[in-house]
């Protein structure tokens, strides 16, 4: 389902994630309740800490508040 990741952007096979069940969306909320215990096999500092700070779909960002009309 992933065609590819930067540091800063995950490209999605948006088909294959939707014959799955799944929306853009749905990603983005898995990925905001990401914390670094999930993303560790052991006891990891700061566990509870999400992994991501902002974790949203691009087809919304024409319609963010903070970037104006």
């Amino acid at each position: 389902m992933v065609q590819g990741v930067s540091p800063t952007q995950i490209w999605m096979d948006v088909k294959r994630l939707s014959a799955r069940g799944f929306t853009l969306y749905d990603v983005s909320r898995f990925l905001l309740d990401y914390t670094v215990a999930d993303n560790s096999s052991k006891h990891a500092e700061g566990g509870s800490q999400p992994v991501f700070q902002a974790a949203f779909p691009s087809a919304l960002f024409p319609v963010l508040p903070c970037l104006g009309s």
